[in-house]
């Protein structure tokens, strides 16, 4: 079966590439996938139940899971896959070697979707004679949950190995419910009397439902006009009332990130504020003394540093110079004169002017 089963990788390599195999080990039971590792010529991770840290969390590389099914412990072999978190999109290669039942083909993928797996692919002990397997199946929602396959032959066209279940919902509903925070989400009546979402959140929502040939429902009782905080939301999402909650949150890297669709992207928040008028430098530094006396928490300006006196006081690190001011030119001086004042010394700053040194251009 080693020729088959490394052919069969290699198709699904060329449908999407991965760059490490994950052979999940729960148990001592001799596994099928254990005879190849000598002629897979890529990185080969060895799991098993006695990991405590999440592995998607750790390592963001593309992987394709190796598992092997025993009739004593399916459901929780892939309970053990919980730490493969988010595995929506990660393939997994199954080998079940006791199932001559297309009904417990079935059962193994009604629990791979309730642990929220979908790529699923079910091979058999007689694998290598007949080169059929079987991919798990989301949608539609009244037809069967997998679907029978085979290697591809010489001169044949095959579907897909992994299909990409999510690019057609064949009309399933999604039950959202929006937070009600302007401009993220509103809820409103149209004149024929249903309910629209919209804002920039709604109105992506409706985008991917018309995309992925779904639908928008609100089932939850709700009330037009009042919002709702994400901590509800996110407890309605958890305990499975809705799909999706139309809302946003902070994302905490330790804890959220791995939980993200991919890919997720962070970034500061930049404020515009107005531009203030300007303010002459003997107004500014009259400002820094009132914060120094308390009248004032905090001058949004800058002044000079004093070595002897302010250094310990400031946040590390902090770096120090010299600063060149190029000033303008009075009106008495010759436009062939350039005045240049250099400070060196911040304690000077009050005696500006005698650094005024005229330059002959």
């Amino acid at each position: 079966m080693n020729r088959e089963l490394l052919k069969l990788l290699q198709e699904i390599r060329m449908e999407r590439d991965f760059n490490t195999i994950a052979i999940c080990q729960a148990s001592a039971d001799d596994c099928v996938f254990d005879n190849i590792l000598k002629e897979i010529s890529m990185p080969v991770v060895l799991l098993n139940k006695r990991l405590a840290y999440t592995y998607k969390a750790q390592f963001s590389k593309e992987l394709l899971i190796l598992l092997c099914l025993h009739q004593s412990s399916v459901t929780a072999r892939l309970t053990e896959l919980s730490v493969f978190r988010s595995l929506k999109q990660t393939r997994i290669v199954a080998y079940a070697p006791h199932v001559t039942d297309l009904e417990l083909v079935k059962q193994y993928c009604l629990d791979a979707m309730a642990n929220d797996i979908y790529n699923v692919l079910i091979i058999q002990r007689d694998f290598s004679a007949t080169q059929n397997y079987y991919t798990c199946n989301k949608f539609p929602l009244d037809a069967p949950r997998y679907k029978q396959k085979s290697l591809k032959l010489p001169g044949m066209i095959s579907s897909a190995i992994f299909e990409q279940q999510f690019q057609n919902m064949y009309g399933t509903p999604i039950l959202i419910y929006p937070d009600q925070l302007e401009p993220r989400s509103m809820l409103y009546y149209k004149p024929d009397g249903n309910v629209e979402v919209e804002g920039y959140i709604g109105r992506t929502l409706r985008v991917f439902a018309a995309r992925r040939n779904t639908t928008l429902f609100i089932n939850h009782p709700y009330k037009v006009g009042k919002s709702v905080f994400y901590g509800v939301l996110q407890e309605l999402a958890e305990n499975g009332t809705i799909d999706i909650a139309a809302g946003m949150t902070f994302v905490t890297p330790n804890d959220d990130l791995e939980k993200l669709s991919y890919p997720v992207q962070t970034m500061d928040y930049c404020y515009m504020v107005p531009l203030p008028e300007n303010v002459p430098i003997n107004q500014l530094f009259f400002a820094i003394e009132l914060a120094e006396n308390g009248t004032i928490d905090i001058a949004a300006g800058m002044r000079y540093v004093k070595p002897n006196d302010d250094m310990e006081k400031l946040t590390y690190p902090v770096q120090t110079m010299d600063y060149c001011y190029m000033v303008p030119l009075p009106e008495n001086v010759p436009v062939n004169e350039l005045y240049f004042r250099c400070i060196t010394d911040p304690l000077q700053q009050a005696q500006a002017d005698q650094f005024y040194q005229p330059i002959s251009k």
